[in-house]
């Protein structure tokens, strides 16, 4: 056993099981060149930007302003003129305010994948997150967990 883990790769394996469950046409790019690369041995490069990416999306999605101890929003808040206390928000507020800031967010790269996966129509991915079908924001919350970004 000590002879597999030593050759274990997670980020190989995660695009493994993405093309398990979607197929070769739901890899973007970057995984695309992995692979091509993980065969020559020359991988580290991109797998660390695919590390890098898949960091700043859980970021994203694990960022909860009530728990924000710095005065930021406070401050932003008083010079705008806005009430910006999160602690009134509910969970679902908090939550769909994560997914909008990933959609806003999302590389374009993640966003052709997310699109071609579900034959999306052109200029989707334009719409701002208020303005998308109920069906596309089910569909975009569900391909991120699909992706493994809320493991």
């Amino acid at each position: 056993m000590k002879y597999l883990k030593l050759f274990e790769n997670i980020t190989l394996d995660n695009i493994l099981d993405k093309i398990s469950k979607s197929g070769m046409d739901s890899l973007t790019a970057l995984e695309k060149e992995f692979l091509s690369k993980f065969s020559q041995g020359e991988h580290e490069r991109i797998e660390q930007k695919i590390k890098e990416k898949n960091k700043r999306y859980k970021g994203m999605l694990a960022y909860d302003p009530r728990n924000d101890n710095t005065d930021f929003y406070k401050k932003s808040g008083d010079m705008f003129g806005l009430d910006m206390n999160f602690n009134k928000w509910s969970d679902k507020e908090i939550d769909d305010t994560k997914y909008q800031h990933l959609w806003d967010g999302f590389y374009d790269e993640d966003m052709d994948s997310f699109m071609r996966k579900y034959a999306l129509p052109n200029g989707t991915d334009e719409l701002p997150w208020d303005e998308l079908p109920k069906e596309v924001s089910k569909l975009f919350k569900q391909y991120i967990k699909d992706i493994g970004m809320l493991d």
